[in-house]
């Protein structure tokens, strides 16, 4: 990321695939502007690599900030900085599991070590959802009433923390219609940011983005892990 851009760079073996690329980008960061710096080179297509390169593409969203993508031949780049070690090692662990021969991943992460406020915020929030969860009434953005106890806790953390931004990510499984599920998740984020803002918390440092099912954190061939990718998340900077 560069600002509010995600930029994309290196050889593609045809105009068709960066296409997909800037296509699936966009779906996937759609509060993001995406430069596409790629270009086609004289490239073999491997067979299967569109495809690593679609998955590879949810990672980008666990970087804090400077998130981008570099693609020579089969070889990935992922550039980001991420809070910790501990984070370097699962995104680099990840990447390296799933870009196995005849593709190869190459590490450029960076850790910076955020500061206290934005910490002392995460493990607020992080504290309140270990406890409780945001859920709304099914196949619709209404709150249920556990979901605004639990948004309660949450917005008397944030107003502690005045300095900093906070984006509210709406998540769903890979059930139903693509388009549904993109504006589902929007409604939900802009649910939860709407109730924030109600209870106090400046609504100038609320952000709602809607992933739709671009971003799942586990599989979503069980019903256990739909479930887990049916989610809303919380980002503090």
């Amino acid at each position: 990321q560069e600002g509010g851009a995600l930029v994309l760079s290196g050889a593609v073996a045809s105009q068709e695939a960066m296409d997909a690329l800037v296509q699936r980008a966009r779906r996937t960061f759609p509060n993001l502007d995406i430069v596409n710096n790629m270009q086609v080179g004289e490239l073999d297509a491997v067979e299967g690599f569109q495809a690593k390169l679609f998955e590879v593409f949810p990672f980008l969203g666990r970087f804090r900030s400077g998130a981008g993508m570099d693609v020579d031949g089969t070889n990935v780049t992922l550039n980001g900085v991420v809070f910790s070690d501990e984070e370097k090692a699962a995104i680099d662990a990840d990447a390296e599991a799933l870009l196995t021969a005849p593709f190869s991943y190459t590490s450029g992460i960076t850790v910076e070590a955020p500061s206290e406020d934005v910490v002392a915020a995460m493990n607020a929030i992080g504290e309140v959802l270990n406890e409780q969860t945001v859920e709304f009434a099914t196949g619709t953005s209404e709150l249920t009433a556990s979901s605004r106890a639990t948004l309660d806790a949450i917005a008397a953390n944030l107003t502690a923390y005045s300095e900093l931004g906070i984006t509210v990510e709406g998540h769903t499984d890979n059930t139903g219609a693509q388009e549904t599920n993109d504006t589902l998740s929007q409604q939900r984020a802009q649910a939860v940011a709407g109730y924030l803002a109600g209870q106090g918390v400046d609504a100038t440092r609320i952000a709602a983005v809607g992933y739709g099912d671009a971003r799942p954190i586990a599989s979503n061939a069980t019903e256990e892990g739909r479930a887990a990718n049916r989610r809303v998340a919380f980002r503090v900077g």
